[in-house]
């Protein structure tokens, strides 16, 4: 049951690469085996075993005990290896593909990427955001450059920018399913959806909640300050939206919303088999020292979005319907 419930899942991978179409989108749901395919994989296990346990008691009375004892001592191992498969490697071999890094430092990410260091509360339009945080990069350029061990301005801005928007906004509602979780409706506002034409640069630097489509506009027009190339991507089928940059003349994928930096585009990822390396930062939203941004389901969704790639499970579109935010 286990084997086939997860093939499923590769033959939807596989028909989507082949036709643009996930079968298991009509579900509300894609192809990699996400936290919900895996808890609910978990309880048709456990929920097997209990029956044949339950039914073994029953029938004790009945001829035929000593073989269905014998089927129940070869069942109930096969139930705890399956449980503990999903639990170690929920996608088979293809978690074997994402190599993780963290870049070496000492760097005090708190200290360096926080509203008071933009002065957030004082800043008005978008212009005086850019500068804002081109003043905070500036101020701390040369002890990142030797703590990251990055000698490539692109490379060196981008992971700064990425960082300083991974960290304006917890991703997500903390108490509530609805509203929506983003910049425009959130638990923080409640009532009347926000518009981001009338509110400006407020629109997002007075939520302190965003959803990915945040975090990705924010990137797109700091590098587009900034005059690095870039565009927004997105994977419609599983719903997020993230950034590539151009960095010393090659495509990365990058992800603010999660804190990661790839080593390559999205789609070379997907297309490809071999390992690639997500460079992953600290997030608001997994710091459990901030109880009001943290979010105990945000690792959940990061490693939703890895097995994504790891599984080729969507190639990304590059969004063109994007809002431009090129206010100066």
């Amino acid at each position: 049951m286990v084997w086939w419930a997860i093939s499923i899942t590769f033959i939807s991978s596989d028909i989507n690469r082949l036709t643009g179409f996930d079968p298991l989108s009509v579900l509300g749901s894609g192809a990699v085996l996400g936290p919900k395919k895996l808890k609910a994989l978990e309880y048709v296990i456990l929920g097997s075993a209990v029956l044949l346990t339950f039914g073994y008691v029953l029938l004790l009375h009945r001829p035929g005990r000593i073989i269905r004892l014998a089927v129940l001592a070869l069942s109930l191992p096969l139930v705890w290896g399956a449980n503990s498969w999903l639990a170690i490697t929920p996608m088979g071999s293809a978690h074997e593909r994402i190599q993780t890094s963290i870049l070496p430092s000492s760097v005090a990410y708190g200290d360096i990427f926080n509203d008071h260091n933009i002065a957030r509360g004082e800043i008005t339009t978008y212009d005086g955001f850019y500068k804002a945080v081109k003043a905070n990069y500036q101020r701390h350029r040369d002890e990142l450059r030797t703590k990251w061990n990055i000698t490539s301005d692109a490379k060196l801005r981008s992971v700064f920018h990425l960082n300083t928007v991974a960290n304006l906004f917890s991703f997500g509602n903390l108490n509530l399913n609805a509203p929506g979780g983003c910049a425009n409706l959130n638990e923080q506002f409640g009532g009347p959806e926000r518009i981001f034409d009338d509110l400006g640069v407020d629109y997002y630097l007075k939520s302190k909640i965003g959803c990915c489509s945040d975090y990705a506009m924010l990137v797109k027009y700091l590098m587009d300050r900034a005059g690095i190339e870039s565009h927004m991507l997105a994977i419609h089928t599983h719903g997020h939206i993230f950034n590539e940059v151009k960095i010393d003349g090659k495509w990365h994928a990058l992800d603010a919303n999660i804190g990661v930096l790839y080593d390559r585009s999205w789609n070379d990822i997907i297309d490809g088999l071999e390992p690639f390396t997500a460079t992953m930062f600290p997030v608001m939203s997994m710091n459990a020292n901030q109880t009001d941004r943290y979010r105990p389901a945000f690792a959940a969704f990061r490693d939703k979005i890895l097995m994504i790639a790891a599984t080729s499970a969507e190639r990304g579109v590059i969004d063109t319907d994007a809002l431009p935010l090129d206010i100066k």
